[in-house]
């Protein structure tokens, strides 16, 4: 095999899985996902225009979910189909469009991608936006093996890695469902491959900070990633305190600096945009009324708040057809790989400080990340809710290189490689 062919192969099987594994699904489940789908698919259907706080869903919108409902079994009961105008206060909560507070990037490329092919073709927006999950999934599979062989892991591993992650049930539901998630964690890899890149250049100084942008312009989930590099970067900083090859220490701490203002003021500026052209007092709207609070009932959540982010492929919704019995071990056992892939290399300490901070990185922000968003929320608009595992996807990539990394010997490779390859086979199973 030629070194060209090698090189490129793994992202042609990326792509072959993203795809089947989306088309699969499509094919097994035309309701809409409980997981704001209809809201998600509002905001691609209205831009440029962008949906804010007391808005109601739009014509089209509604067609789309009176047409699919959330299935037979769903107490959800939805106008019957084609029976136009639609009154949006007959539909869940009351109709109101909410997902505007998050950033446009996700809701842009698949508008500008989605709405054109619609246009000619006799597939609905909605089918194609779902379709378009095969290309974050591929990416996200590309993301996980490219981080996995950035901090040393053999190939074998890496690619058994990406595949035992990015094809966990949950993963794949998201991919294959309207919204953010899987966006945001291929946009969190990027973050930490930019950070590792990191050798004090100009050039990779705005590398790192465009990622950071980027990141904070597809989710404000992915602090978690964004949290995780500015600590590897100061781990690795510190540690070459004495060595004269790579960024001083204070080069890296003051680009930690600005990744952290970067995202820190990009969110708030969309933060005070979406307040601003509210048209109501959003506090009034039915869904937000449910988590309205005084005060934050830590006995509520106590129990799983630091575990939220701990390998965070389990606990999210998929669809009741990819339950089985062998999905559910697998990944049972993936979750056990990737909790031990962090702790080792978290307590490789001096045997690699680079791989070292990043595992510290992840660890700090699988364990705070939750308690830091239920404080965010919180005090910045009123509500409390135990964040859902999802959240932590942008941790996903940087998971599966410390997977793959801990697991690097060859006989460990091939097994983490046959992982991958059952997880795959199993969604078809």
């Amino acid at each position: 095999m030629s070194r060209a062919w090698r090189d490129v192969a793994p992202y042609l099987l990326f792509l072959v899985v993203a795809v089947s594994a989306v088309s699969w699904h499509m094919a097994h489940f035309n309701e809409i996902s409980p997981i704001d789908e209809v809201m998600h698919y509002d905001y691609i259907e209205n831009l440029p225009h962008v949906p804010v706080g007391g808005e109601k869903l739009d014509q089209n919108t509604m067609q789309e979910a009176a047409c699919r409902t959330y299935g037979p079994d769903s107490p959800v009961i939805l106008p019957p189909c084609h029976d136009t105008p639609y009154d949006p206060n007959t539909f869940p909560e009351t109709g109101f469009s909410t997902a505007g507070s998050t950033p446009p990037v996700y809701y842009l490329v698949t508008a500008v991608a989605a709405r054109p092919i619609a246009a000619v073709t006799p597939w609905s927006a909605w089918d194609i936006s779902r379709a378009l999950g095969a290309l974050w999934l591929a990416g996200l599979l590309s993301v996980c093996y490219l981080l996995a062989l950035r901090v040393g892991a053999p190939r074998i591993a890496a690619m058994g890695a990406a595949l035992m992650v990015s094809t966990s049930t949950d993963v794949v539901s998201s991919s294959a469902t309207i919204g953010p998630d899987v966006a945001t964690a291929v946009s969190g890899g990027l973050v930490v491959l930019a950070a590792l890149s990191y050798d004090g250049t100009r050039h990779r100084t705005l590398l790192v900070l465009g990622s950071v942008l980027l990141a904070s312009l597809v989710k404000f989930t992915s602090f978690t990633a964004i949290g995780a590099a500015i600590i590897l970067l100061l781990v690795a900083g510190w540690a070459r305190r004495r060595d004269e090859a790579g960024p001083r220490p204070g080069r890296s701490a003051l680009l930690a600096l600005g990744m952290f203002a970067v995202f820190s003021l990009s969110s708030l500026l969309w933060g005070l945009r979406y307040k601003a052209t509210n048209v109501i007092d959003i506090s009034t709207i039915p869904m937000n009324q449910m988590f309205m609070a005084d005060r934050i009932r830590w006995e509520e959540i106590n129990s799983s708040l630091y575990f939220t982010f701990v390998t965070p492929i389990t606990g999210n919704w998929n669809a009741l057809f990819l339950e089985s019995f062998a999905n559910v071990r697998l990944e049972s056992l993936v979750v056990g790989v990737l909790a031990i892939g962090v702790l080792a290399a978290a307590l490789t300490l001096k045997r690699d400080w680079t791989v070292s901070g990043l595992g510290w990185g992840v660890l700090v922000l699988a364990l705070l990340g939750p308690l830091m968003l239920t404080l965010l929320n919180f005090y910045a608009n009123g509500l409390f809710f135990g964040p859902a595992a999802r959240y932590g996807f942008a941790l996903l990539p940087a998971y599966a290189a410390l997977a793959a990394w801990t697991l690097r010997a060859p006989g460990a490779s091939r097994g983490l490689l046959a992982i991958g390859a059952l997880s795959t086979l199993s969604l078809f199973l």
